[in-house]
């Protein structure tokens, strides 16, 4: 799941442009500049996150991260105009890191060896299957009775308190002290 929120995160609401534009009144091109800023939280995110979870342990950031962009995701859905939905997406990109960033640094935690080959390769499969599935899913959210974008973003909200729930009743802390 942790690896899924990236792509999840990026193309879920791709099929929505065109009603966000509309909602909001603007052109493609600001619409466009959320998903920009999302890339860009991604990317950041990934700097900031990797050496917290160095020193901090992975269990600790991935609850707080985690529920942040559970958080980013609720504003997102709830955002009044196009500025605060890129700043939400933006939140919600940097927050997301921290399932890409983790989810690696725990299965090299816990595996070795061949478990470690075959874990990362399910990773891949993953990785590879998911922006695939992502805008797929979302279209199909939009197709539910009175769907709208903000729908693909109430998904995102829960999707991400599910994940935090998971993590805070089955991952136990990886990262040995040493």
């Amino acid at each position: 799941m942790l690896s899924m929120l990236g792509p999840f995160n990026i193309d879920m609401y791709l099929p929505s442009f065109p009603q966000i534009a509309d909602d909001f009144e603007v052109r493609a091109s600001l619409v466009q500049l959320s998903l920009t800023a999302c890339l860009i939280g991604l990317a950041v995110g990934q700097i900031v996150v990797g050496p917290i979870s160095d020193s901090q342990g992975r269990r600790k950031p991935l609850l707080l991260f985690i529920s942040l962009f559970a958080l980013a995701s609720l504003l997102c859905a709830l955002a009044p105009n196009i500025t605060i939905l890129v700043a939400a997406r933006f939140l919600q990109g940097f927050t997301a890191s921290a399932g890409i960033v983790l989810s690696r640094a725990v299965v090299r935690d816990v595996f070795s060896g061949k478990e470690l080959t075959k874990f990362f390769a399910l990773l891949m499969g993953i990785n590879a299957t998911a922006p695939m599935i992502a805008p797929i899913s979302g279209g199909a959210l939009l197709l539910l009775p009175n769907a709208s974008w903000h729908t693909v973003f109430y998904f995102l909200f829960v999707f991400g308190l599910f994940i935090v729930t998971v993590v805070a009743f089955k991952l136990k802390e990886s990262l040995p002290e040493e």
